[in-house]
């Protein structure tokens, strides 16, 4: 464990502003590329039970990540490149889903996508955590969910 400074008000709200404002647009990205993904996944010959894999797949690795994204973002002081990472992969494969031709393809690319997620979502939290004064981490969490669930 390391001592922190305390956070002055203008980097918490730019702070918080920020990982608000990434959640929500990655999460719009999120929603606009996957609300079709049943009907895509039907146009390329796969059907429900591939749909199935694919999310099951996903959601699973996504929970995965999140307990090593965990033990590392206890063991790393600095954890934004963790965060940053995780976001730019995850923005990096969602384009790929446009060049598929097989259902096997699109599990890759959830794959890589919801491990990218869980990777960065841990360190993101301790970073939110390390912004805030304690008295305010209820409503940083708040504000973060918020536009979290906005962009979904």
């Amino acid at each position: 464990m390391h001592d922190r400074r305390a956070p002055n008000e203008q980097e918490t709200s730019r702070n918080l502003y920020a990982f608000g404002l990434t959640s929500f647009f990655n999460d719009t990205a999120s929603e606009m590329a996957y609300w079709v993904l049943p009907a895509f996944l039907a146009s390329i010959g796969a059907g429900p039970a591939q749909l199935g894999i694919i999310e099951g797949v996903a959601e699973s690795v996504a929970s995965l990540a999140k307990l090593f994204s965990g033990y590392f973002a206890d063991r790393w002081t600095r954890r934004k490149p963790l965060v940053v990472a995780g976001y730019v992969v995850a923005n990096a494969v969602k384009p790929l889903l446009a060049l598929v031709s097989w259902w096997g393809q699109v599990l890759a690319i959830r794959f890589v996508d919801r491990f990218a997620k869980g990777a960065r979502g841990t360190a993101r939290d301790v970073m939110v955590a390390e912004s805030v004064s304690r008295d305010r981490m209820g409503s940083a969490y708040g504000l973060i969910q918020a536009m979290d669930s906005a962009g979904a």
